[in-house]
């Protein structure tokens, strides 16, 4: 089915890579923005599919669809809000937000993937090696870093954040799989730390907002090595590789704070 923009229903969502717009009473349409690439929308409805098929709590996932020119990928209606809206205007149960991401991250940690999903070190290998802001002799080191982390079968999110929960109910449902991946939980969570950390690197706030935001990312890193005993010196190991990963993906604000964390010189 093809609709013009002007046929869509409300915007839900607005973010740097998509817009999600009302496509039905029980639907919605993701729909990418016209510089990402055109294999985004089958990656995301595949892997979402993967998600489904093991157990996680997920959006069903329709067809893709063109829209002006655009991809879209249509999604299952979740009605509710997302857990980073959800911290922000109840800062007081934020301790306890934290713990509830934790748990769900633990448990998608502790599935075994199947081999639908890409091999996460090629994923990391390859944003690495076509990362501009890195210079040759950054992106060798980077990727021998690399090739020595050791390996594992495990779901792994690949970009897990508050803002990619939704709270519907007493239901939690966890979107966003464009980046997902089987491979090592450690690595996952070193990823989300990376996101957690620039967040609250470069997101101008008061004091007091800072420190909510510094226990939060505490709170959760402790149960999620709690919960799963991750060695916390791997932990260590790969957030220089995983920093290095995001700068591929080209956001100014976050360039210099991720330099410092891949230790680039």
């Amino acid at each position: 089915m093809i609709r013009t923009l002007g046929e869509l229903g409300e915007c839900l969502f607005a973010g740097r890579t998509a817009e999600v717009y009302a496509w039905s009473a029980t639907e919605v349409v993701k729909l990418y923005q016209p510089w990402v690439a055109r294999v985004t929308a089958e990656r995301e409805r595949a892997s979402t599919q993967v998600a489904l098929d093991m157990g996680i709590s997920v959006p069903e996932v329709g067809d893709i669809v063109t829209v002006d020119g655009r991809r879209g990928l249509i999604l299952e209606r979740i009605r509710g809000t997302t857990m980073m809206n959800q911290i922000e205007s109840d800062v007081a149960r934020a301790g306890c937000f934290a713990g509830q991401l934790a748990e769900i991250h633990v448990a998608i940690s502790s599935v075994v993937a199947d081999e639908r999903l890409p091999e996460q070190s090629g994923v990391l290998q390859d944003k690495i090696a076509h990362c501009e802001s890195l210079t040759e002799s950054a992106r060798r080191m980077m990727l021998a870093s690399l090739a020595q982390m050791p390996r594992a079968d495990r779901l792994c999110h690949g970009d897990f954040h508050p803002g990619n929960v939704i709270l519907s109910g007493d239901r939690l449902f966890v979107i966003d799989w464009i980046d997902a991946s089987r491979g090592n939980p450690v690595a996952d969570l070193a990823r989300s730390s990376i996101l957690f950390m620039g967040h609250i690197a470069v997101t101008p706030c008061s004091s007091a907002v800072r420190c909510t935001m510094e226990l939060f990312h505490s709170t959760y890193l402790d149960i999620c090595m709690q919960k799963t005993g991750v060695d916390r010196d791997e932990y260590a190991m790969w957030l220089p590789i995983v920093a290095a990963a995001r700068l591929s993906e080209g956001i100014p604000e976050f360039r210099d704070w991720l330099m410092e964390q891949a230790r680039v010189p």
